[in-house]
């Protein structure tokens, strides 16, 4: 009789023990999300237009219209373009000072602006003016920052105190930070309003709270004795997110203030772990509408997940043209639009905008070692262990290495002659065998051994089975393993790998062993459809079809088909066997090799030029082409083109003919004069922020019309009510 053994202890543990694998598969999963998340950034710098490169405050005001503190003055940005703004003081001999450090829009829409030493100014929107603040004498005209209470009230925080402004009365009121029998002030460095209609004040000794009508109600310093007391005195910046929990940064780490509004959970850099707060200097903090805190810091830019709070790094990195500008940030804002907008210190503007689909790109640094080492990227293959052989124009060839975007350089030379710059590299192939196939401009054919490194050079000689000309220009292997080699101005070229011998189809046969190309020698690409038969194309002569089965050609041209060019740049196939075809200057062509059917794209039905260089098919069928003006995706499922411009991150306009390839991972790449780009298609973002359309200026004879007794506009023309 068998018996059954139970052990319920054991039982309990292991259901405990899967419970918690799975908290920790979930917590990981979600900290994996925020770590790995794609952030890109473009720039706005001085030479852009900013006055300065150091932004203390950023702004968006109710119309979308963009202002920037800046210490070398007040700017304006509508979208495309900068406006500077005086700030002129009234009184002779008083300080002027572009150094502006405070910025607010009241409930009313009027914009403040506070400086260091020029006191505070407001927004004329009629006449486009800041004038100065006189009804009302402030105690000091150093300004540090401004916000509004409930009633309308606008708190002023200067180095000599907190004051409270009443606009319609032009009232101010002192508050009060330190009991009356202590004389010396604190000085304030924040104000902020909760959605509690509390004020919050961050000075040099602590966090204060009070009422809109400025009674005081509590205060929190740093006490030593307890751990869960304020994380430092002198509080730089105060926000609030999503969930309405309050978060403090100061110069000593980062705060949030727990429900009980008695104690802090806090926040501070460790160097042993990269997920922690990148400084405890914390100049800036915003809350995103994913629940993340986004802090700017004397490090950087630090992105915390609130329910783990794992941060993520941003830093500045030379190598990287979409990192951040500066490795201090001085202000943050994230708009109703979702963009994210970060002031920095001497890096200007870095904007991350996730709605803008920016691709990848990497561009030649003559400086860098491990940089790319030549700009014109004409050829691209991918190895085995999923590094990407880069074959450049005088550089020779590169190998890059996705995970830590370095390149290595592989030294081949050639027996032509001497080649300093590195070899002209015009195609690559990698072959089932893992060799490289190198077709190069004046120096033959390498078929490089990615394994061992050695590699063997091909050149043009008289005999039967050598070569016919040296300039490779493109490159194919069959189903058979069979290399068919792309020449200009010997035809094509086929390698056999079994008997190492080469065959040719010439327009000028010189042998009894040559065959009738019935297209002229100057061959540009060469495809396999799904039937086996070989496409190739050619400059000035169309496309020749060639039939293994029974050996003959088939010729289409602008005299048999309507091709409208007969000069072929590339070719593509989809997976579903039909062949794309691309021209020298009249578009795309889609040829169904079922039907026989012929149908054109060209720039009429939106395609972004006609010049293509590559074509490739993304995992979900759509093509995408490059051109000599940018990128366009052709929806294959509608038929229609999205194109995309250097604004996208493209390394040019200009990309060059079948440098292109698609990796295992179904990333793109394309190379072109200035470097090469790579995607992930499935990752692309589809922009549906239609952003409102605003009237900024009027101009009369190309000059901006400013209302006056001398001016066409008499009057200030009434502004709307809301964006068009």
């Amino acid at each position: 009789m068998s018996r059954k053994l139970y052990y319920p202890r054991y039982e309990v543990n292991i259901r405990t023990f899967l419970l918690l694998m799975v908290g920790v598969f979930l917590l990981v999963g979600k900290t994996s999300s925020a770590q790995t998340r794609d952030i890109k950034f473009t720039a706005l710098t001085a030479k852009d237009g900013l006055t300065s490169n150091t932004v203390n405050v950023i702004l968006k005001d109710r119309y979308g219209l963009l202002w920037l503190a800046t210490d070398g003055g007040l700017k304006k940005y509508d979208g495309q373009s900068f406006r500077t703004y005086q700030l002129k003081a009234p009184a002779v001999g008083s300080v002027q000072s572009n150094d502006v450090t405070a910025l607010h829009e009241d409930q009313t829409g009027r914009i403040w602006v506070g400086s260091m030493g020029g006191g505070l100014f407001t927004y004329n929107r009629s006449l486009d003016v800041f004038t100065p603040y006189q009804a009302a004498p402030l105690d000091n005209k150093y300004i540090k920052s401004l916000c509004s209470d409930a009633a309308g009230n606008i708190w002023v925080a200067s180095i000599a105190g907190v004051q409270i402004l009443a606009p319609q009365t032009n009232k101010i009121t002192r508050v009060s930070l330190l009991p009356p029998d202590q004389a010396s002030t604190l000085n304030p460095w924040c104000v902020y309003k909760d959605r509690r209609h509390r004020i919050w004040i961050g000075t040099e000794r602590g966090l204060y709270c009070y009422s809109s009508a400025g009674t005081p109600i509590r205060s929190f310093r740093r006490e030593q004795a307890r751990p869960r007391s304020l994380v430092g005195d002198t509080v730089n910046t105060i926000a609030e997110d999503q969930r309405g929990r309050l978060w403090i940064g100061t110069s000593n780490g980062l705060s949030q203030l727990a429900d009980d509004e008695a104690s802090f959970t806090n926040f501070k850099f460790n160097y042993r772990d990269p997920h922690t707060i990148g400084s405890n200097i914390i100049y800036t903090i915003a809350a995103d509408q994913d629940g993340t805190i986004w802090l700017g810091t004397e490090g950087g830019l630090d992105i915390m997940d609130v329910q783990s709070g794992m941060v993520s790094r941003q830093a500045h990195n030379s190598r990287d043209p979409y990192s951040l500008n500066s490795k201090s940030v001085r202000s943050l804002l994230i708009d109703r639009q979702g963009i994210h907008w970060i002031g920095t210190y001497q890096g200007g503007i870095s904007k991350y905008d996730q709605n803008l689909t920016l691709f990848n790109v990497e561009r030649s640094s003559e400086l860098d070692p491990f940089g790319l080492n030549s700009p014109a990227v004409t050829a691209f293959a991918e190895n085995r262990n999923g590094e990407i052989f880069v074959g450049t124009d005088g550089g020779g060839l590169n190998v890059y290495n996705l995970k830590t975007r370095l390149f290595r350089h592989v030294d081949i030379k050639s027996r032509e002659r001497i080649n300093l710059a590195g070899l002209p590299i015009l195609s690559m192939l990698l072959d089932r065998h893992d060799q490289l196939w190198i077709g190069t401009f004046g120096h033959g054919l390498f078929i490089y051994n990615t394994r061992t490194g050695s590699y063997e050079q091909l050149l043009a000689k008289r005999g039967a089975s050598q070569l016919n000309s040296d300039d490779i220009f493109c490159l194919k292997e069959d189903h058979n393993g069979t290399i068919w080699i792309g020449t200009n101005g010997g035809g094509v070229n086929v390698y056999d790998p079994n008997t190492k011998r080469i065959s040719k189809f010439t327009a000028r046969p010189k042998t009894a062993e040559d065959k009738l190309l019935p297209i002229n020698n100057y061959i540009r690409a060469i495809e396999e459809d799904s039937n086996g038969n070989i496409w190739i194309g050619s400059a000035g002569s169309g496309i020749a079809v060639y039939h293994p089965v029974d050996q003959q050609f088939t010729v289409y041209n602008t005299a048999r088909t309507g091709l409208a060019l007969d000069r072929i740049n590339t070719f593509g196939r989809d997976h579903r066997g039909v062949m794309w075809i691309g021209t020298a200057g009249d578009g795309l062509y889609q040829f169904d090799t079922r039907s026989s059917k012929l149908t054109a794209f060209p720039k009429q039905k939106g395609l972004l030029d006609g010049f293509i260089h590559k074509i490739l098919e993304d995992q979900e069928g759509h093509v995408w082409i490059s051109t000599n003006q940018g990128v366009s995706r052709l929806n294959t499922a509608h038929n229609n083109f999205t194109n995309y411009s250097p604004d996208n991150g493209l390394q040019g306009k200009a990309f060059l003919n079948n440098s292109g390839i698609k990796s295992a991972n179904g990333s793109l790449f394309f190379g072109g004069l200035e470097g090469f780009n790579y995607f992930n298609p499935a990752h692309i973002k589809v922009n549906r922020n239609i952003p409102p359309v605003l009237l900024t200026d009027l101009k009369v004879d190309n000059k901006s019309v400013v209302a006056g007794l001398q001016s066409p506009c008499i009057k200030p023309l009434p502004l709307p009510r809301q964006s068009i």
